[in-house]
């Protein structure tokens, strides 16, 4: 019985090499079953990058729910401590950069970090690719009903818009009408310019017409309705001085015939006047000689007559206007 030391060999370094097996070809085939069972395991994708499996993941176990399960302690526990690595990487990214330079060595970490971002861009890319082609079936079937909801609203939004605005019309004119009765009570009461809105609050607050009109919008009518009056006031004033202003021209205007009308109508007069004063003079000047028989009765003028005569004549040769002294002279040669 040959007692030979035999050594302890770790399960995962495999069987012990054999003999007549080449050193370089044992660790070749070592190197490919390590391999095969990363690449069993999903540990590893089609670029051979491992992917980050946190802390308290059992690659052993089929069932992924214990894991998928945890409280959110542990959750967040997971989170802080990825958090603590990452910054322990930088930080050893940044030591290494500045001390391992020289030495020719890269650091490793930037190049995992960005690793590990290209294939979370891997993974998600055809997650959503075929979650976009598993949708796209719903998508084509809903799409008629999508459309016809919106034209719905799109019915349901006009048809409310048009009644706001039918809404809107009517309490407008409603108010219009109110306001307009509110004016005309007002009217009939008597308001004067200078009248105040709160010593006429208890003479109208009894009319009916009063009341139709809201609290807000009483004063401010009532306030206009003044100003109204104001402004009526100053057009009558400006009409009354237009009238006045329009009467003095036209008298202006005609000032200068009128004026000519009258003083030719006052000359007629006077003519008029002092041809009678010296007819009259003539005839007292003239004494009748009575009737002879089987004779006409005849009017002479003795001296005293004609000198009277002539003194007349004299007086009014200057009053007396040219054809009325023609008159006279032929009533004088008549005589």
């Amino acid at each position: 019985m040959s007692h030979e030391k035999t050594w302890y060999r770790p399960p995962s370094l495999g069987p012990y090499p054999d003999e007549e097996e080449p050193l370089e070809a044992y660790l070749a085939r070592l190197k490919d079953e390590e391999e095969e069972e990363r690449q069993a395991s999903n540990l590893v994708d089609d670029d051979g990058d491992e992917f980050y499996i946190p802390e308290g993941f059992d690659e052993d176990e089929d069932d992924f729910d214990d894991f998928d399960d945890d409280d959110d302690d542990n959750d967040n526990d997971n989170e802080n401590d990825m958090e603590a690595a990452e910054n322990d990487q930088l930080a050893n990214v940044i030591t290494n950069g500045s001390n391992g330079g020289s030495n020719g060595e890269t650091p490793r970490t930037t190049e995992n970090h960005s690793e590990l971002e290209r294939d979370a861009q891997h993974v998600s890319g055809p997650l959503e690719i075929g979650g976009s082609q598993g949708k796209s079936g719903e998508d084509d079937g809903g799409e008629e009903d999508s459309i016809a909801i919106a034209q719905e609203r799109a019915r349901m939004a006009a048809l409310e818009e048009k009644r706001e605005a039918s809404r809107n019309a009517y309490l407008s004119k409603q108010r219009h009408l109110f306001s307009k009765d509110f004016t005309d009570m007002l009217d009939e009461k008597g308001i004067q310019p200078c009248s105040q809105w709160v010593n006429w609050i208890p003479k109208l607050e009894f009319d009916e017409r009063f009341a139709r009109v809201d609290v807000e919008d009483r004063a401010r009518i009532f306030n206009e309705y003044r100003i109204s009056l104001i402004g009526n006031e100053r057009e009558m004033r400006k009409d009354r001085a237009k009238r006045s202003l329009r009467l003095l021209r036209r008298l202006r205007k005609g000032a200068p015939a009128l004026v000519k009308s009258m003083q030719s109508a006052c000359s007629s007069v006077a003519e008029q006047a002092r041809f009678a004063t010296a007819r009259d003079i003539l005839q007292r000047a003239v004494r009748p000689q009575p009737e002879s028989e089987g004779l006409e009765p005849t009017t002479t003028l003795d001296e005293v007559g004609l000198t009277q005569a002539r003194r007349a004549l004299q007086a009014l040769s200057v009053l007396v206007p040219a054809d009325n002294k023609k008159v006279i002279a032929t009533f004088l040669r008549n005589l």
